[in-house]
């Protein structure tokens, strides 16, 4: 497993005061383990952030799809072309469970 560190926040905030809102979002996933997510990307929970005024990450949905504030579905994101895109669609294919559903070469598991 490759474990990435992220240095905390430092206090105060680098940036400067009053940055404007962001007007992209990030999204994210979190390992939960037990038997979340059981029928996409096994023990995987998916968020979307957005970094507020004061630069700070700020939780806009979670679960088991990008916009899932239930954990009941969800709907994803809406990509530039107007599809919606679910974090499972890709995630979740089970070709995906041998690098832990984690898409990004560099940091699969070893």
């Amino acid at each position: 497993m490759k474990t990435i560190e992220v240095p905390p926040s430092p206090s105060p905030s680098p940036w400067p005061d009053a940055i404007p809102e962001q007007q992209w979002d990030v999204f994210a996933m979190a390992k939960r383990g037990g038997n979340f997510n059981v029928d996409g990307a096994k023990n995987w929970e998916f968020f979307t952030l957005r970094i507020d005024a004061n630069g700070v990450p700020v939780i806009l949905a979670r679960g088991i799809d990008a916009t899932d504030t239930s954990s009941s579905g969800g709907h994803g994101y809406t990509a530039a072309n107007g599809n919606v895109i679910r974090c499972n669609n890709c995630h979740g294919d089970p070709t995906m469970a041998k690098v832990d559903y984690i898409l990004n070469p560099e940091l699969e598991p070893k």
